[in-house]
């Protein structure tokens, strides 16, 4: 037990900070000093603590507002993209860089946090308590920020983000429990229909975010209207897609003896359906054909509807291994289809900024608000100081013993397991 404690100390307390000050080596080379005079010597640089203390005034002072932050709880949401490029090229061009996030893995990867945290405990796994040991360190010390923050901050979590939604996946594919599976359906169900509830719920959202205080009447908070312009080409393509999603929806509920043609109608009619949002997309240069004013949350209200026929669909899902490969299969269409996106790729012009209205929260109007109170400059609290220490010392003692109790409970678990097989 000792050596383990030691072990556990020198993991969470001497090799991070190690690690951390060896990182500055480089910084040294530039002339600076580790605050000795005489090491390096000849050196008349700033001094690494006096680095570090400028570091932190410059973030507690920090009060400025930004149209592209956001706090810590929207990040997994994928509610506030970074814009980082926008260049127009010839040929009526233009590309764009956000950091957005997939949405297909942000949304699946909330439920599958919980679930890892949960398991972690039940099951005694100390991977699995590693994974959201590492999700809950990385993440949740930004809750107790105030100053603007960025989307980007999210993103040494997500390598352990990922790992719990691929062990939720592959819970899936290997036989999961009643309980499991339900999660896995309802939080895919919620995803689906995920876009229009945020449009019909963007007041609320826009109390919750405190836009008022950092862009007080933006439209986007208000009575939200465009002129919706039909072309003839765009009009055939939301036919193809109602008529899709409705052949989708009547192939859920046909009778038994046409149970044959299911697996072949349904993707058939959800292919149709996205060949017809397509042709929606792209459907822009032809001759205009219907248009009307409308509020935002009328096309929201018909999306809904329109994307409660697939989210029925997944909720009724009955085979875990084609939810994995489907849950897979629309990460990918979404990587390809936001690629020219991340990668700053020449689309066209009228395309650029279609992806903004997905979301209520990536129009530029919606924007977060910040503390923007003085910052209180008091002298470090070392009571505090000494209690977090103690406190972290504590935790890394609790850890130890939890992981040591939880490895012999498995140990003796197995061998009940090896004597009754071979009895």
């Amino acid at each position: 037990m000792k050596n383990l404690l030691t072990l556990a100390l020198g993991a969470i307390l001497i090799v991070p900070v190690g690690v951390y000050v060896i990182s500055y080596i480089p910084w040294i080379n530039l002339g600076n000093h580790w605050g000795l005079p005489f090491f390096p010597a000849g050196t008349e640089g700033q001094a690494f603590l006096d680095l570090q203390k400028s570091m932190y005034d410059y973030h507690n002072n920090l009060r400025a507002t930004h149209p592209a932050s956001s706090p810590w709880w929207a990040w997994l949401l994928d509610l506030k993209p970074v814009w980082f490029e926008q260049s127009n090229y010839a040929n009526s061009t233009t590309a764009v860089i956000y950091d957005t996030g997939n949405l297909v893995a942000f949304w699946l990867a909330i439920p599958a946090i919980g679930w890892t945290c949960w398991q972690a405990w039940k099951r005694h796994s100390l991977p699995l308590t590693f994974i959201a040991v590492a999700i809950a360190c990385l993440w949740l010390p930004w809750a107790r920020i105030d100053r603007a923050t960025f989307q980007y901050h999210i993103f040494t979590t997500l390598p352990f983000t990922f790992l719990a939604l691929a062990y939720f996946l592959a819970e899936l594919w290997h036989g999961p429990s009643r309980g499991t599976w339900a999660l896995a359906r309802i939080g895919a169900a919620i995803a689906v229909i995920g876009a229009p509830l945020l449009w019909l719920l963007r007041q609320p959202l826009c109390g919750l975010a405190n836009t008022q205080s950092v862009n007080p009447n933006t439209e986007v908070c208000a009575g939200l209207s465009r002129a919706l312009v039909l072309t003839d080409i765009q009009a055939i393509g939301v036919a193809i897609t109602v008529g899709g999603l409705i052949a989708a929806g009547l192939a859920l509920t046909v009778s038994d003896r046409a149970t044959g043609y299911r697996p072949l109608l349904i993707p058939l009619s959800f292919a149709a359906a996205l060949v017809g949002a397509m042709t929606v997309l792209l459907g822009s240069n032809g001759k205009p054909f219907f248009q009307v004013t409308v509020q935002a949350e009328y096309p929201a209200l018909a999306a809904l509807i329109l994307l409660a026929v697939p989210a029925y669909f997944v909720l009724r899902a009955s085979d875990p291994r084609k939810f994995v490969v489907g849950a897979l299969t629309a990460a990918v269409i979404w990587f390809v289809a936001f690629y020219p996106n991340i990668a700053s790729l020449p689309v066209p012009t009228p395309l650029s900024q279609v992806h903004l209205g997905l979301l209520p929260t990536w129009n530029w109007g919606f924007q977060f608000g910040v503390n923007r109170d003085p910052a209180a400059n008091v002298a470090i609290s070392w009571p505090g100081v000494i209690l977090l220490a103690v406190a972290v010392v504590g935790l890394c003692i609790a850890a130890v013993y939890a992981a040591r109790t939880w490895r012999s409970a498995r140990y003796a678990d197995d061998e009940v397991s090896e004597l009754s097989e071979t009895s």
